[in-house]
């Protein structure tokens, strides 16, 4: 399980061609990536996340985006994820609940997305 200990929402970001709203979430425990959530509208009052990256992004080689050694890492598809909570539906779920309900993320989600109640 991965245990937040901050998210920050991070604006609106472009990834394969589609638009979604980006919530950076740090763990509690040290040693764990950053995980980058995007989410989207999932057109019935609530929000869909369906792309997570793992970032080990390092701001030493990092400092114009490079994506040479794979800063950041899909993790999004179960198949390849087996070490990650990403590859457990159940706890996929659980980690998007608590990300919305972190702080103000929901409201900065509404104010990207829509109004949505």
């Amino acid at each position: 399980m991965y245990t937040i200990k901050h998210a920050e929402y991070r604006g609106m970001v472009k990834q394969g061609g589609e638009q979604y709203a980006q919530v950076a979430v740090q763990s509690l425990l040290s040693g764990q990536p950053e995980v980058l959530a995007h989410f989207v509208s999932d057109g019935r009052g609530g929000y869909d996340m369906p792309l997570l990256l793992e970032s080990h992004a390092d701001l030493d080689i990092d400092w114009y985006e490079n994506n040479l050694h794979q800063a950041f890492v899909d993790i999004t598809d179960p198949q390849g994820t087996s070490r990650s909570f990403a590859a457990d539906p159940k706890a996929r779920e659980q980690f998007k609940k608590e990300v919305l309900s972190y702080g103000d993320i929901r409201e900065k989600l509404q104010n990207a997305l829509g109004d949505i109640k």
